[in-house]
């Protein structure tokens, strides 16, 4: 009975570990998308003043932006799925090998639906807030910060 109990600690002191990892990493990546969104829209100023000139309102180029921290957040989170999963499985497949006993390589689901669900808010709030503040502006002022 003692031995179950000290393996549920065990298991418990790993996983609260792994989500402390987890959520220091999200931050950090929250700031990276974030400076990488904003120097992206400050970037692109002269197309958005002309955008803007055309006739597209603020919402529709804050979508525009956000669409496209969507995708890239996305994109990276799939890729980091495929490339965790094939490093988890042979690492699974060595240990197999090493101790000769059946390991099973499990997907950590409830980690992935977390780390996703982060993802996707975190590319809404990078994106929006310097996306207003830009927007504020009026069209010759922001064709001029170029």
């Amino acid at each position: 009975m003692d031995t179950v109990e000290s393996s549920r600690d065990a298991e418990y002191t790993l996983e609260l570990i792994f989500n402390c990892v987890i959520a220091t990493t999200m931050f950090i990546c929250f700031f990276s998308l974030s400076s990488s969104m904003s120097g992206n829209l400050y970037e692109q100023c002269k197309e958005i003043s002309v955008m803007r000139a055309v006739g597209f309102s603020k919402e529709i180029i804050t979508k525009l932006f956000i669409y496209e921290a969507f995708i890239l957040v996305i994109s990276s989170s799939f890729s980091g799925v495929l490339i965790g999963i094939c490093v988890g499985w042979s690492i699974s497949m060595q240990r197999a090998m090493f101790v000769n006993l059946p390991t099973p390589f499990t997907f950590p689901i409830r980690e992935f639906i977390f780390v996703f669900c982060v993802s996707i808010t975190c590319a809404f709030f990078s994106t929006y807030s310097p996306a207003k503040q830009l927007l504020a502006k009026s069209i010759p002022d922001i064709a001029k910060m170029t």
